[in-house]
């Protein structure tokens, strides 16, 4: 037999190079496509888990992406109050156990929790002079009094919408008249009591859609109706102090909540 090993040796690296080509296309190729399906998955992963926030004003809607329906979160801002203090305690049971003895002598008050602590008011004012001297008051009653100034500090409320935040702020401006108008009335000042109409019409005008903002509201359209049957009793000026205690404990729970 005779045989070409020229030919055949050309042939022979001819199939070689193209054979690693074909190996290394292969590993390309093999890199390209896992690289995709990992992609993919990882953008299946994510998209089921993912939660998309919408911002709106002052407040937030989320959606969780698994069919159920949006859930609001509006940020409020802090609300100051002045107050006559009976007394501060680290449980809420103490707190209540002394409201039960101030009910039982015919005087209203309030629990207002803040960081850990719970504060019972016995008389929303206007200012801190008015406080100090309903306090000096109370105490020729024999009731133990401070006077305190509190800030119910901001909070991210769920089920709250930029309506009842707005709502909130303007039910607060209303609160703090009100306040000033019971606190001169207590201390046997004259008060100007032609606001009070313009205040219950805005109050009746407010449609809260946070069903725990409209109770609140509703204890301060009850202070202006109490108000109005009598404006110099000063057992009326204290039932309208407990609508106006009333308020400010639900807005206090409203903020914890």
């Amino acid at each position: 037999f005779y045989v070409n090993n020229k030919t055949n040796k050309k042939k022979k690296n001819g199939l070689n190079k193209k054979g690693i080509r074909n190996f290394f296309f292969a590993i390309i190729m093999a890199v390209v496509v896992g690289a995709g399906l990992w992609y993919v998955v990882l953008k299946t992963i994510t998209a089921s888990n993912n939660v998309a926030t919408e911002t709106i004003g002052s407040g937030t809607e989320t959606s969780t992406g698994d069919g159920k329906e949006n859930t609001t979160v509006a940020t409020v801002d802090s609300i100051n109050i002045t107050f006559v203090q009976g007394g501060v305690f680290s449980e809420r049971e103490a707190a209540t156990k002394l409201q039960e003895e101030l009910k039982e002598i015919d005087l209203p008050s309030a629990i207002i929790s803040q960081e850990g602590k719970s504060y019972v008011v016995l008389f929303a004012s206007d200012t801190i002079d008015h406080a100090k001297a309903i306090s000096a008051l109370y105490k020729e009653k024999g009731v133990e009094s401070f006077w305190k100034e509190l800030t119910i500090g901001s909070a991210n409320i769920e089920g709250f919408s930029d309506k009842d935040s707005e709502v909130l702020a303007a039910s607060v401006k209303i609160y703090r008249d009100l306040a000033a108008n019971v606190t001169s009335r207590y201390l046997g000042n004259s008060a100007n009591g032609e606001g009070l109409t313009n205040d219950l019409n805005e109050l009746q005008e407010m449609k809260a859609e946070n069903n725990k903002l409209a109770a609140a509201i509703e204890h301060l359209t009850q202070a202006i109706q109490v108000l109005g049957d009598d404006g110099g009793n000063e057992s009326v000026s204290m039932q309208a102090q407990g609508h106006l205690l009333k308020y400010i404990q639900s807005v206090g729970d409203l903020m914890n909540s």
